[in-house]
């Protein structure tokens, strides 16, 4: 071979050498953007919600999940997709609703749980009130109706073909938003309040598990529905205002006309007071007459025996006809008593009448 020959073959030689090493290089550089590509991809899809997911290839999600991948954003290398991470999320719930470190009673942790859950301000407030219900076997049915949760959680939407995994994927995104805070013990709410709450972990690993576009969604959707739920309860604290406004102005109107009625009766009984003083007074001064026609009629009666002793004749006739005009006017005298006794009497009766009334409105 000449000279020439052998030139040509070092350099292509090094040709192929230089070609080698830039397809070594470029694939490296490709399988890093691959990666980098896949990475911001599962940052806003967030993991695949089951093993029957496909990615855009119609090629199944979960076997691109290795074990250090789903280590380092969900914290366990066991979890593949949201499915595991929502059993896993159960398991953990059920051991903190068993803990007792954490206050409250087992009904009470499982109906907090599962108004977390409920759809309806109307069921949130039906399981508010099963948390001070002690009947027997309420536990194992709300622990029945958990179940049936996060297995209805599973299987949504699941039929008519196409599945719908985004319509299972925001359900279940749903449903891990908004039990992200649920049974937290005193020290995690402390340190989640002093802290910023995208740094904590469960935090983190839920927004890690559903992906930023779902973590959104089903952020916003429960706050459409807390604001929806603030309405309803605003709505329902105005009717309830006016209703104690139009209670109390009833109540106080009740009260004025009792004021009023109690007014009439206290000038009514002190009128009839002042009457029976009247009557009794009117009676007093027959009595005094009374008394002293007996000593007028005494006095005539010592006179006339008097007269009979000194003369009997012409003066006895004059005395006799006095003493029986006397004795009329006593009688007369009588008379007038006796009706002053009857009007005392109706008197005394009609204020004792007035004090049972006043008695039995008081009572009232």
């Amino acid at each position: 071979m000449s000279l020439f020959g052998k030139i040509l073959a070092v350099l292509n030689l090094m040709a192929l050498c230089a070609f080698l090493y830039l397809a070594v290089a470029d694939f490296q550089v490709r399988q890093a953007w691959t990666y980098a590509v896949f990475r911001w991809d599962l940052a806003l899809e967030g993991f695949p919600v089951d093993t029957e997911e496909p990615d855009a290839r119609n090629r199944l999600r979960h076997l691109n999940m290795n074990d250090t991948l789903c280590a380092e954003l969900v914290g366990s290398d066991d979890i593949r997709t949201q499915e595991d991470f929502l059993k896993v999320r159960k398991a953990q719930l059920l051991k903190r609703i068993d803990d007792t470190a954490i206050k409250g009673t087992r009904v009470e942790k499982l109906c907090e749980v599962l108004m977390q859950l409920a759809p309806t301000a109307g069921e949130r407030e039906r399981l508010q009130k099963l948390k001070f219900d002690r009947a027997a076997g309420l536990e194992d049915k709300l622990r029945l109706q958990l179940d049936e949760q996060f297995e209805n959680l599973r299987k949504l939407p699941a039929n008519p073909e196409p599945k719908d995994h985004d319509g299972k994927k925001l359900a279940i995104g749903r449903a891990l938003v908004a039990l992200i805070d649920v049974l937290a013990s005193e020290e995690e709410l402390k340190a989640r309040q002093a802290a910023d709450p995208t740094a904590d972990k469960a935090y983190k690993q839920t927004l890690n598990l559903l992906g930023l576009r779902t973590m959104t969604r089903a952020l916003e959707l429960q706050a459409h529905d807390v604001l929806t739920m603030a309405v309803s309860a605003g709505n329902l604290r105005r009717d309830e205002q006016i209703f104690f406004v139009y209670q109390h102005q009833q109540l106080v109107n009740q009260l004025l006309d009792r004021e009023l009625q109690l007014q009439d009766q206290k000038d009514l009984l002190a009128l009839n007071v002042r009457l029976a003083n009247k009557k009794e007074q009117e009676a007093i001064s027959q009595e005094a007459l009374v008394k002293e026609k007996d000593l007028e009629l005494q006095k005539l009666q010592d006179e006339t025996a008097k007269g009979r002793r000194d003369a009997k004749g012409k003066l006895e006739r004059a005395g006799l006809e006095q003493l029986e005009q006397e004795q009329l006017k006593v009688f007369r005298l009588r008379m007038l008593l006796r009706d002053a006794n009857r009007l005392n009497q109706e008197a005394e009766r009609l204020i004792r009448e007035l004090e049972a009334r006043k008695a039995q409105k008081g009572g009232e």
